[in-house]
């Protein structure tokens, strides 16, 4: 169920089940949209949505998953997306001042919600800025471009000025004050 009638939404709520294949992602993202592409597997919702006065209250679980490319190695990798998520929908004519102050609430407009712009959103919003494989990635040399996960290179390491010196100390201080 994409849409979901709210005229006709019971008081008890409605449960939701979405399974919608990589494709959705090219009716949400705009063409070059680095995340039209990344996407490999279907998105799934688990979930129920329910009426509160004119307040709808989604909440479930979703997940994804993608295929980038290390930011730091240029290496492709899969990245599992699960969001157990919880939002107010607040109706856009009727609550409108009220959104500006909540950071859990998202508006709606019409009849219907459609759940595709809520998990394309959700989907976005959970994906990191920096895409990474590993959080200990030791990326390319900058010299040869050898990806320093693989292999090792003869590479002179560059030169540090002062300041990195003195920063590094510093950090050196830090670990030791703290342990």
């Amino acid at each position: 169920m994409r849409k979901v009638r709210l005229v006709d939404l019971p008081s008890e709520g409605v449960p939701l089940s979405l399974e919608e294949p990589a494709t959705w992602l090219a009716e949400f993202f705009p063409p070059g949209d680095e995340l039209r592409e990344l996407l490999t597997g279907p998105v799934r919702f688990e979930g129920k949505v329910e009426r509160i006065d004119t307040t709808l209250v989604l909440h479930g679980d979703v997940s994804a998953s993608l295929r980038p490319v290390c930011h730091r190695c240029l290496e492709p990798f899969d990245l599992k997306i699960h969001e157990s998520i919880f939002f107010r929908l607040v109706h856009r004519a009727e609550d409108a001042d009220r959104m500006d102050l909540e950071e859990d609430a998202m508006s709606y407009s019409g009849e219907y919600l459609d759940l595709l712009e809520v998990l394309g959103e959700i989907v976005s919003l959970a994906t990191p800025a920096t895409l990474v494989c590993t959080e200990d990635c030791k990326g390319l040399c900058p010299t040869c471009g050898i990806n320093r996960n693989h292999e090792h290179c003869a590479c002179d390491e560059p030169v540090r000025g002062p300041l990195a010196a003195k920063l590094e100390a510093m950090l050196h201080r830090r670990k030791d004050e703290v342990s």
